[in-house]
């Protein structure tokens, strides 16, 4: 299942009913951030703590991931959400892929030695990080 945690209750219920055996769960930021970055003014950031809290606390393997962008994090956001999701199975930081068929052409990605370099902070909080999606191409 991939999600982006706005539902916990409904995925609760899959993990009672053993219907998915492993869950993505997209972080877009930091709690204090998130509103922002998820495009939302009025968004309450509880539903998706739940849904981090349901997939911590359960037997399923599952995943949080991040895309970076530089325009939307910063180290210090990204060290805020490892310590948010400490003690997490996996985390995968992914860098912002630039292309002409964005939504928003103004974001850029973080460059390779970056990426190495927030993944390194996240470990201080988390064991199990990695990187994905590290072509060249994403890295201008």
């Amino acid at each position: 299942l991939d999600t982006n945690g706005y539902e916990p209750y409904q995925l609760d219920q899959l993990l009672k009913e053993n219907l998915v055996d492993y869950i993505s769960m997209d972080i877009k930021n930091c709690l204090e951030k998130y509103a922002k970055t998820a495009g939302c003014t009025d968004f309450d950031p509880t539903r998706i703590k739940l849904s981090v809290d349901i997939l911590k606390d359960s037997n399923i393997d599952y995943e949080f991931r991040t895309t970076v962008v530089r325009e939307l994090h910063s180290k210090e956001n990204i060290l805020s959400i490892a310590k948010w999701l400490e003690g997490a199975k996996a985390y995968y930081l992914q860098p912002y892929v630039e292309s002409e068929d964005v939504i928003m052409p103004l974001f850029t990605s973080y460059s390779h030695e970056e990426m190495l370099e927030l993944k390194k902070l996240s470990e201080t909080y988390i064991s199990n990080v990695h990187l994905r999606g590290m072509d060249e191409f994403a890295f201008k």
